[in-house]
């Protein structure tokens, strides 16, 4: 039963009343016809029942609830459950074929409405190649689904002709017998022959109010529950939307995949290029030596910003130059760990004269550095080895020290050559040739015989590992010894380039970020042309009972996935062009793998996906709340 008690209603714009001082009592069945001249207020009243709109004044009671009191779950009920309209301009849903627009949010069959309409040939056509006619028997099959209590037609057969207007009311006069049908019509025939009661409406009053045919008004409560919406139907609209805009869509797609293009190349050749230097710390540059002399310089505290600072009174030490005391006890220290040291070099400073020994010349594993060229190794105390580097160059400065002047010497005029220092001669036995691609390359000079000077203190020590885990080895056991501080070179130049590299990365990053915040603009502004666009849709599904969170959902979820499309794109085009590009840096760089993609970079890529999806749809979504689906009605 609906009940009208004193209802005003006006708009904003009209200081005059649209309908004035209206009272009526409706049955709980029964086709209900209003008639009057246009701008009599028929629509309003029928927008006021349905919930669309409230009054200025009085109440509008159905079943016991004045429906201006309900609270947005209660409305969303009243329209998706208790109440249904067809509208006067059929606000079909245009990009959804016909069988969608007609179960766009429920599944009733309505199979017999369909035949008996004459649109079970249409089903899946889309609304905008059907004619006026067609479109109002889409409307009106889409109202019957959710099987209504309530059923309000605005002009239902105003596009239809004759014949069509006949079945259309008999039809409605079919299922008055079991809901309450609302006619507003202009067709004054159709009202007299199948209303049940004729309310006369002019200039917003009621003139007359004609009971044909008594129904009967039996009181029923109106319990409300949280309206629940198949998400595979908010799936389908989402679906065809997207495909509806799909030229525009695939081009925001692209916009967006450059700007994840280029942060993933970024985040991918930092991390492999960290990953190189992991790689060829382990593979190269854990051969390359631990240093260790009498002053150590902590290279790591100069190039790099100390971690300890201070902000009181007091005046701190740094030990930026440390000198290292080094004994017989720590050579022997350093002896305990030969099973992980390839070999050691130890200068020596006697009477102001530099002298250089190698263990690697009294083991077998010399070949690995060195070629002989001519002459034998070391036997006796005062053999000397001349070494050469890898393009047969030798310092200049060593050739002075051996009172030697020519700019170009012979292998034979140097071997055997003899020359005194501290009244001690000693003898070049053999010539050595540093191999190409090892860490010797460009060492050259002379090797003397470590038993020479095994009673002084060296003033460097340089230590080689065999490899990375005996490096980690000689690492932790030079640790362990107090006061005695070391330079590991490979991992100094893998910090200096690691260091350069994450500048260079987040500098990147930061001009990565300007395409990335275009596309979070261009997703707000494509969604809010969206909603502005799709403001008669929005209102429809308003209308049938939608809550706002799901229409929503519906913008989120669009842009969700045209932001995972992107997403996907990007990775797919940076794993192809990282074949060339890593061949590329391989040349430049001599590193291998320098682009790579790891889980946490596509995991990094999907979180900034999500996120400008999320961003550059929020703001626009806030509007959805605030439309009135009455305004949105007026306007389209």
């Amino acid at each position: 039963m609906i009940e009208l008690k004193h209802v005003y209603k006006k708009y904003s714009s009209n200081n005059n009343y649209t309908l004035k001082n209206i009272n009526l009592k409706l049955p709980s069945t029964g086709l209900i016809s209003i008639i009057g001249e246009s701008g009599s207020g028929k629509s309003t009243l029928l927008n006021l029942i349905g919930g669309l709109d409230t009054p200025a004044k009085g109440s509008i009671i159905v079943n016991g609830r004045n429906i201006s009191n309900f609270n947005k779950n209660e409305l969303d009920y009243y329209h998706n459950k208790y109440v249904s309209f067809i509208f006067q301009d059929n606000n079909l849903i245009d990009y959804l074929s016909v069988k969608d627009n007609i179960n766009i949010l429920n599944d009733n069959n309505i199979n017999n409405y369909i035949k008996l309409l004459n649109i079970d040939n249409l089903l899946d056509k889309k609304i905008n190649i059907l004619s006026g006619g067609e479109q109002e028997r889409v409307s009106i099959a889409r109202a019957l689904t959710i099987k209504p209590k309530i059923l309000l037609c605005d002009e239902p057969t105003s596009s239809l002709d004759s014949k069509s207007s006949e079945n259309i009311a008999k039809l409605l006069k079919e299922l008055s017998k079991n809901l309450l049908v609302i006619l507003v019509t202009h067709n004054k025939n159709i009202a007299i022959n199948y209303s049940d009661q004729i309310i006369s409406i002019k200039d917003g009053n009621i003139i007359s109010n004609r009971i044909i045919n008594k129904k009967s008004i039996y009181k029923s409560y109106f319990k409300p529950v949280k309206v629940k919406i198949n998400i595979y139907k908010i799936i389908n609209i989402v679906k065809y939307s997207l495909l509806s805009k799909l030229k525009r869509n695939i081009f925001i797609i692209l916009a967006i995949s450059i700007g994840l293009i280029s942060l993933s190349l970024v985040l991918g050749i930092s991390d492999g290029f960290n990953s190189a230097l992991d790689r060829e710390e382990k593979d190269s540059l854990s051969k390359y030596p631990i240093y260790i002399s009498k002053i150590s310089n902590n290279i790591d505290n100069t190039l790099f910003k100390e971690n300890n600072t201070y902000t009181d009174n007091k005046i701190h030490l740094i030990d930026k130059d440390h000198i290292n005391n080094i004994s017989k006890e720590y050579l022997n220290y350093i002896d305990n760990i030969n099973n992980d040291i390839k070999y050691k070099t130890y200068i020596y400073n006697v009477n102001d004269i530099t002298y250089q020994t190698n263990s690697l010349l009294n083991t077998s594993s010399y070949n690995d550095e060195f070629t002989k060229i001519s002459g034998n190794n070391i036997t006796n105390n005062n053999d000397v080895i001349l070494i050469i580097d890898s393009n047969n160059k030798i310092d200049k400065n060593t050739l002075y020290y051996l009172n030697l002047d020519s700019n170009e010497y012979n292998y034979q005029d140097l071997l055997n050559y003899e020359y005194n220092i501290n009244d001690i001669t000693y003898k070049i036995v053999g010539i050595y040739k540093s191999n190409k691609d090892n860490i010797f390359k460009d060492m050259n000079g002379l090797i003397y015989n470590y038993n020479n000077f095994k009673d002084n203190i060296p003033v460097s020590i340089s230590i080689y590992p065999y490899d990375y885990e005996s490096k980690q080895t000689i690492i932790n056991h030079l640790n362990k010894y107090n006061d005695i501080t070391y330079t590991d070179y490979s991992n100094t130049f893998k910090t200096v380039s690691s260091t350069v590299i994450n500048s260079i990365t987040i500098i990147l990053i930061l001009f990565s970020s300007i395409s990335l915040i275009i596309s979070t603009i261009m997703i707000g502004i494509i969604t809010y042309i969206n909603v502005l666009e799709r403001t008669k849709e929005i209102g429809i599904l308003k209308s049938l009972g939608l809550p706002n969170k799901y229409i929503k959902l519906i913008f989120y979820l669009e842009s969700l996935i045209i932001l995972l499309i992107s997403f996907i794109i990007s990775i797919i085009i940076t794993l192809l062009i990282s074949i060339p590009v890593n061949n590329i840096l391989t040349n430049i760089t001599g590193l291998d793998n320098i682009l790579i993609l790891n889980i946490n970079n596509i995991l990094i890529l999907f979180s900034i996906s999500i996120l400008i999806s999320l961003l550059g749809t929020f703001i626009p979504v806030k509007r959805i709340s605030k439309l009135k689906i009455i305004d949105i009605i007026r306007s389209t």
